[in-house]
């Protein structure tokens, strides 16, 4: 099944899209983040120098740090930006991991609850 094509889609999504399996605007916005992560396409800015925290291994690496649509896209070195910034070596930590929570304890649902959090950068829950 051939999704992409260099004109931008192909009939096969307008199939896909027309049975509501998956909106053609979803497929276009996928390719551009995995664009955006590989580096074929220009981010906003990226960190250089950064000294990034594992929070699994609690190792650190020296890496830049791609950043577009506020969002961080990808930590290598090479990336093309509008935007450069020197980290001059201070630590950055990508993100916040709760490895343990009680949903019903918040009396919200699963949406309300990752509305809530994701305002204050918990990017991921076990």
């Amino acid at each position: 099944m051939l999704l992409f094509s260099e004109n931008r889609y192909t009939q096969e999504n307008e199939n896909i899209a027309s049975d509501n399996l998956i909106p053609i605007s979803d497929i276009l916005e996928l390719k551009r983040k995995i664009n955006l992560a590989k580096g074929q396409e220009k981010v906003d800015q990226v960190v250089k120098k950064t000294n990034v925290v594992n929070l699994f291994s609690g190792d650190i690496h020296e890496t830049d740090v791609a950043i577009a649509y506020g969002i961080f896209v990808g930590l290598v070195d090479g990336y093309k930006a509008k935007h450069f910034y020197g980290a001059q070596g201070k630590f950055m930590c990508l993100g916040l991991i709760d490895g343990h929570i009680h949903l019903e304890s918040t009396f919200l649902s699963p949406i309300e609850f990752c509305n809530v959090v994701a305002i204050h950068v918990m990017q991921l829950l076990f």
